[in-house]
């Protein structure tokens, strides 16, 4: 049995909470650009590079710990470049054996032709760690400054930066790795959007659950009508589901260090367990909130928005089920191994 732990720990749990809840940003604040008194403040508090080495300026934190600060932020509707900085940028340039970067980093996964599509954060990061996946030579990693390669800005579903990234071959300062790595960074990319979401849709089955304790129709509260008990009781059952997988391939991953053989499967069936989960916890959300929540000045958007912005990025559902799809076919008709496989 690993030594590994399971779960954040305590003290930061504790923490995060109390930090989180007391700096969440109002209904009009502007996601599109980067709250930097926000990102001072985690900074200052070592939540910033919480699971990069001390030797490289971090904390030494866990990916479980990681787990709770992202769920934490999703929750609490602050989106910073946190998980691009930390558990890619960072992560990318220590495989490669290159020094940590002063200043906000993102991560662009570039493809054959030199671009990479949706990048978080490129436009207003100091650095961008750029991944040649499909380089002649092989996969290779080199920091840029953002005024090296060509940007265009945009913005997802959410309101959140999201830039297409253009550069040329790679250049001289870039240093080869193994395909390991890249696949590891892609794992680390889709397993982080879930954990967001599992904390984004938990908070918005919480404010349902009391706008419907606190919203009194026809002389009672919504809660007492059974037609919404049921449509709750569908809501967290589907997050509870999406936290169930998500939380199984987190411990896998750490357990193997991203390198399990049965990982993909893993974080596919909770990419495709939080996409589903996602549409019907804002569907229900929207539905019980009623014409209120759907304003710009309720704080329910800050949830859903996101949940449904992060469900397509760094892997589509359609991607995830098919994974899980050929897998199950390879079984050859012996499925219980692969869906009791550790």
């Amino acid at each position: 049995m690993s030594s590994i732990p399971r779960q954040a720990d305590p003290e930061l749990v504790g923490l995060l909470d109390e930090v989180l809840r007391e700096h969440r940003p109002g209904p009009d604040h502007d996601v599109s650009g980067l709250d930097r008194t926000r990102w001072n403040l985690l900074e200052g508090l070592g939540l910033t590079l919480l699971t990069s080495a001390e030797t490289r300026g971090g904390s030494g934190g866990s990916w479980h710990d990681a787990a709770a600060l992202h769920e934490g932020t999703a929750a609490h509707g602050i989106h910073l470049p946190l998980a691009e900085h930390d558990l890619l940028a960072s992560w990318a340039l220590e495989s490669a054996s290159l020094p940590p970067l002063p200043g906000i980093a993102t991560v662009a996964l570039l493809d054959g032709s030199g671009e990479a599509r949706t990048v978080p954060w490129a436009s207003q990061a100091e650095h961008i760690v750029l991944i040649h996946s499909e380089a002649h030579h092989g996969p290779s990693v080199e920091a840029v400054l953002p005024g090296e390669v060509e940007i265009e800005t945009g913005t997802n579903l959410a309101g959140l930066p999201r830039d297409t990234v253009r550069a040329g071959a790679p250049g001289p300062t870039a240093v080869a790795v193994s395909t390991d790595v890249v696949a590891a960074l892609r794992h680390r990319a889709a397993l982080v959007r879930a954990i967001q979401m599992c904390g984004a849709m938990d908070a918005a089955v919480a404010a349902t659950v009391r706008h419907v304790g606190e919203r009194v129709q026809f002389g009672r509260s919504l809660a007492q009508f059974q037609a919404v008990q049921h449509r709750l009781a569908d809501a967290a059952a589907e997050a509870a589901l999406a936290r169930a997988a998500t939380w199984a391939a987190l411990d896998e991953a750490v357990e193997t260090d991203f390198t399990g053989e049965g990982l993909p499967v893993s974080i596919a069936v909770a990419r495709s367990c939080a996409g589903q989960a996602g549409s019907a916890v804002v569907r229900a959300a929207h539905q019980l909130h009623g014409a209120i929540g759907t304003t710009w000045e309720h704080s329910l958007r800050q949830l859903t928005m996101p949940i449904l912005a992060w469900t397509n990025e760094y892997g589509t559902v359609a991607e995830s089920e098919d994974t899980v799809t050929r897998a199950v076919l390879a079984t050859g008709g012996h499925v219980w191994p692969l869906v009791t496989q550790s």
